[in-house]
């Protein structure tokens, strides 16, 4: 492996250990969502105007707007030359990990969304699972998965890839001034989003190797 891959790696396991630290101290302590108890109350008095915009950009990073993208990105991966197939590859292993393991953090932390009370007592059945997912809140799922398209639309395109890095913050923003998530989550999300994309790439470019 060379030197620049090592270095990579070291960088997505360390984002990786962080996301999990945060987690694990998010389950059993309040201690990281307590300097938000502070913003709830101004948030929940915002502008029908500003709510309108932060609503409009929160959907840009939504599981339909991504998948979309990413559908697009794989379509012209193996009909044009536009874009490289192993990045299209790359692209929906990541995201589909991305999004299985915000699923599964979000069951096992537990943590109910800003201004929702949960009895934490989920159903065993799909439904009631599916039901619990969209009330919990650590990571944020929106800042995951966007993270992910950004990481290889970089790889695709320079200019695309500074408009979604502008875009990112205000993702992340939008997450917490809608009160759907606690500024720890929208971190947890970023590291998560960081992380597998390049354990995904270490892994492809290993299994090619060989």
């Amino acid at each position: 492996m060379k030197q620049k891959s090592k270095f990579k790696l070291a960088c997505g396991v360390a984002a990786l250990i962080v996301f999990t630290l945060i987690a694990i101290i998010n389950k059993y302590t309040p201690i990281l969502r307590s300097y938000d108890s502070n913003l709830i109350p101004l948030l929940s008095r915002l502008a029908p105007e500003v709510e309108c915009i932060m609503t409009a950009v929160s959907a840009v990073a939504s599981i339909f707007c991504v998948w979309a993208c990413v559908s697009a990105i794989f379509v012209l991966a193996f009909a044009t030359r536009l874009v490289p197939k192993h990045i299209a590859i790359s692209l929906i292993a990541a995201l589909a990990t991305t999004e299985v393991l915000t699923a599964i953090t979000k069951l096992l932390v537990g943590v109910p969304r800003p201004l929702i009370e949960y009895d934490g007592n989920p159903s065993l059945n799909i439904s009631s699972m599916l039901s619990t997912l969209e009330m919990m809140s650590f990571p944020s799922g929106h800042v995951a998965r966007f993270t992910v398209l950004t990481s290889y639309l970089r790889k695709i395109s320079k200019v695309i890839a500074i408009l979604l890095y502008s875009l990112l913050p205000i993702i992340a923003a939008s997450r917490v001034l809608l009160n759907e998530h606690y500024l720890i989550d929208v971190v947890g999300g970023f590291l998560l989003g960081i992380g597998i994309p390049i354990l995904i790439d270490i892994i492809i470019i290993t299994s090619s190797s060989r």
